[in-house]
Parts: C-alpha cells; structure tokens; sequence
C-alpha cells in the first residue's frame, strides 16, 4: 500500500477515535445532568405548565373515592348543568402534592415530558404517557404507547377510553380520579 494513503487511513482513524470519544462524553454529560436536575426537583415531584391549575376548596379524599363515584350520576348528566358544560378536572388524590385539581378543557396530556401539561417526576411515567381530552360531548383517555401502561378504574387499557365524573387513574404511581 502506498505510504499517502497509509498516512491518510492513519488520520482517517484518529478522527473516528475522537468522534467516539466525543460523542461517549456527551452522553455522560447529558446523564449527569438529568440526575442534577432529578435531585432539585425531588421536593416538588409534580408540577403543571398550565397557568389556569387551581387548588381543590374541597377535594375528594382517596379513602372515599369509592363513595364518592357511587353519588355521582354515571350517565353523563353530571357534565351537562343548566348553565352548559361544567368545566372537568383531574383531581390527584396521593402523591407529594395530592388534592390539586388540573383542568382537562379540551385536552392536556400527562407525562414526565416539559411539554405535558401535567408534568409528573415518576421513573413509572413514559415522556408523554396518556392524553385525556373531549370529543364532542365525551371526555375520553389515550395511553399514547406508554411503557407501564395507563389504568381506569384499575383496569389497564390499550385503547381510547370514556371516561365519567368519579373514574380513577392510575399513571404509574400517580392516581387522580375524574371531577366535576
């Protein structure tokens, strides 16, 4: 082989050897740096990029979640008053935060994600784990190809859902139940 091209082979290997090097560095760093930013957020494991979340004035407890779905009307009424449509929340019932209500509106999506609107700290809890949104006149739920899967009313589902008034969620560990 002639000695240019031997020399140009060596270069050619040196280059790749620090490309690899380069890239394996990064790939540290962005690990270290997702840990740091996993150790600040260990206080407040759940928080909501939506500005309109309002706290619970009388929340729904978790021990009572059962009676609390049996006086409320199943049919779908409960989300039609006189007035028009009642705004939905999801009500987080454990948790380190637990009782804070999250409006549904048309649609938020659940995930550990920046972009859900309810961001959840939980290593269970896929980037962008579950949609909940309405069509028409139903409030449904989407597991959007989650890793641990989305539950209703401790049944995992596997496709788009309707959801009624007193309905609970489980994403990984995180439980909210459907309220008016």
């Amino acid at each position: 082989m002639p000695i240019p091209l031997q020399e140009l082979l060596k270069y050619v290997v040196i280059i790749l050897l620090w490309l690899l090097f380069l890239r394996i560095s990064r790939a540290a760093w962005v690990e270290m740096r997702s840990e740091t930013k996993k150790s600040k957020s260990a206080t407040t494991r759940a928080t909501v990029t939506s500005p309109t979340v309002t706290r619970a004035d009388s929340p729904v407890s978790a021990p009572n979640v059962s009676m609390a779905r049996e006086t409320v009307d199943r049919s779908g009424a409960g989300i039609q008053s006189a007035q028009g449509t009642r705004e939905l929340f999801l009500i987080r019932l454990d948790g380190d935060v637990p009782r804070d209500r999250f409006p549904i509106g048309r649609e938020i999506t659940l995930g550990r994600s920046e972009g859900c609107s309810v961001k959840l700290d939980d290593s269970f809890v896929s980037g962008i784990h579950a949609r909940v949104f309405m069509e028409g006149t139903e409030l449904l739920i989407t597991d959007l190809s989650s890793t641990n899967g989305t539950f209703v009313n401790s049944q995992r589902i596997t496709k788009s859902r309707k959801l009624a008034v007193g309905d609970t969620i489980m994403v990984g560990q995180n439980q909210f139940v459907v309220g008016i």
